[in-house]
């Protein structure tokens, strides 16, 4: 009698918990939210410095997440490591750079193989690439060409400019016309020439044609956040000066 006693005792004590849950709803655990990723936003620039014989690339990228600055991290284009503001924000320069169409520029950025708990998620460790373009464009000067004196009264309904886009053209692209470092025009594009108005250029002046072609986009990395978005622009430029009308 004892061992039945003692038998159905051990049965009700295993079974316990099951019968108490029958009568006490089940409690789903929620799921762990994801950890927002880092957002990019930025832009890089490349083309010439005013004299038009040296190539430079500058970049500003900013990282944040949830918000917040990302800082203290290592921010490179190619292999340069870009400036930390401090404030989540980096910039630098590539001096001297050359670059045609077909070649690409990469951003990437380094991490702490070991970060802090909680301050970003375990696939940001180490370098990883978060950016990346290919040129698809470079321009091709037609009138004026570099150095080129342009006689003003062999165009009395105005000076024509021409260009060839050698590849895929960006989103706004404009040209600018300078003289003596002071903006005489500025006009957005959509082809290959345009009309500098009579009367606009002066004789016996020095002028900077530039060409703006912005507004491509970086590829940027799944692991980071979808609304990253790194604009590239990249300008081309000659000189020219107009003949004196002293004879």
């Amino acid at each position: 009698m004892k061992k039945a006693f003692w038998a159905t005792g051990l049965i009700l004590f295993i079974l316990f918990p099951a019968l108490m849950a029958q009568g006490t709803p089940i409690k789903r655990l929620d799921p762990v939210p994801a950890t927002p990723k880092i957002r990019v936003r930025g832009s890089v620039q490349y083309g010439p410095d005013v004299s038009g014989n040296s190539f430079n690339v500058f970049a500003l990228i900013q990282l944040t997440r949830s918000w917040t600055p990302v800082t203290g991290v290592i921010v490179r284009i190619q292999d340069t490591i870009l400036d930390d503001q401090g404030d989540g924000s980096y910039r630098g320069h590539i001096w001297h750079y050359k670059r045609g169409l077909g070649d690409t520029l990469s951003l990437s950025v380094e991490f702490p193989r070991r970060p802090p708990l909680g301050s970003v998620s375990t696939i940001y460790a180490g370098r990883m690439k978060m950016a990346e373009i290919t040129i698809t464009n470079t321009v091709e000067w037609l009138f004026p060409v570099q150095d080129q004196v342009i006689d003003l009264s062999a165009y009395p309904s105005g000076v024509p400019v021409r260009w060839n886009f050698t590849g895929t053209l960006g989103d706004a692209p404009y040209f600018l016309l300078k003289c003596e470092h002071s903006l005489v025009s500025s006009i957005n594009v959509s082809g290959a020439e345009l009309t500098i108005p009579a009367g606009t250029m002066l004789p016996g002046k020095r002028y900077l044609f530039l060409l703006v072609d912005q507004y491509h986009y970086f590829k940027v990395s799944d692991a980071f956040d979808p609304s990253s978005s790194v604009k590239f622009g990249l300008s081309s430029l000659v000189h020219a000066r107009t003949q004196s009308d002293l004879k």
